[in-house]
């Protein structure tokens, strides 16, 4: 009996130093990398909800930008044009400024909850990932595949720690859009601008940064309950990200001019911008719809430089 005690006192202490450090893991979020050389974009449907992939083709690099010290994954995905139950080894080999660092090897086959939007018949495989711990400064990461795979379906992401939350941010003013809205929010005045139907709104900005991207979708007299909606980034014709949203009415947001609209909560995300200059053009994907967005860049960033 008296081990047992000791047994379950000591269990009892492990489980609490470990139960302590859950919350500081649960500080970290994945945010998805900008490529700077890759194949093709591609929005695939994963558990019901849109991710948008880019393509390594046969013979040729997906190649990102990234400042250390830091932690990024790869995430990738085969695609299957039949159910077949039969394993695929693949391998992806990856260089940091241009000298050979290591060989991810994976296996995969087709997964029901993974398909491609464009060719609903055809389906993804597993999800596979692998993670590469960056050293200080900024390198340059090119990612091949090999095994004569014609083409694999990859995202790049980067943690980021709760620091990035509190940093110091500040509105980033598009420098195209139709109309700014000012809202009250909690009490505060802040200037929002408006998507959709037919509207877009085009930035500017100097990375690296990360993008905070606030949205509001505006209710009318016709919608109730909980709403969907998609906000899609582009950078020329290519499709960086897709967010999808699930939102609802918002009771500490309100217009400063009347208006027969309400407003949804506020939603969130981020955007890592790599190094360089860019112009990005945010849509709202669904039709007859309209949504507000505001956009924070941390202030130390301003003064990036090309």
């Amino acid at each position: 009996m008296k081990s047992l005690l000791l047994f379950s006192r000591t269990t009892t202490i492990i489980l609490a130093c470990v139960w302590s450090l859950i919350p500081l893991v649960g500080h970290s979020e994945w945010l998805t990398l900008m490529p700077s050389e890759y194949g093709q974009s591609r929005t695939f449907n994963i558990s019901g909800r849109d991710r948008t992939y880019f393509s390594i083709e046969k013979g040729k690099s997906l190649s990102i930008q990234v400042k250390g010290p830091t932690k990024i994954r790869i995430l990738t995905r085969l695609e299957f044009d039949n159910k077949s139950t039969q394993t695929v080894w693949y391998d992806v080999q990856y260089s940091m400024d241009n000298q050979p660092v290591e060989r991810a090897s994976f296996t995969s086959r087709p997964v029901e909850i993974a398909r491609d939007n464009q060719q609903p018949g055809r389906l993804l495989g597993f999800l596979r990932e692998h993670s590469i711990e960056v050293p200080a400064g900024i390198h340059s990461y090119s990612f091949q595949v090999v095994n004569g795979l014609q083409r694999i379906w990859m995202r790049v992401q980067e943690q980021k720690s709760a620091y990035v939350k509190n940093l110091a941010r500040v509105s980033l003013q598009p420098h195209e859009y139709k109309k700014a809205v000012d809202l009250e929010v909690k009490e505060k005045i802040t200037t929002y601008y408006r998507i959709g139907a037919g509207d877009d709104v085009k930035i500017d900005v100097i990375g690296p940064t990360n993008l905070q991207i606030l949205t509001r979708l505006e209710f009318d007299n016709t919608m109730r309950g909980e709403q969907k909606y998609r906000l899609q980034i582009l950078e020329g014709e290519q499709v960086v990200v897709t967010y999808s949203f699930n939102t609802s009415l918002s009771d500490v947001s309100h217009y400063i001019e009347p208006s027969s609209n309400l407003l949804s909560r506020g939603e969130k995300s981020s955007l890592d911008v790599p190094a360089g200059n860019h112009s990005y053009r945010i849509v709202l994907l669904d039709e007859n719809r309209t949504a507000l967005i505001k956009l924070l860049i941390p202030e130390k960033d301003l003064g990036n430089k090309p």
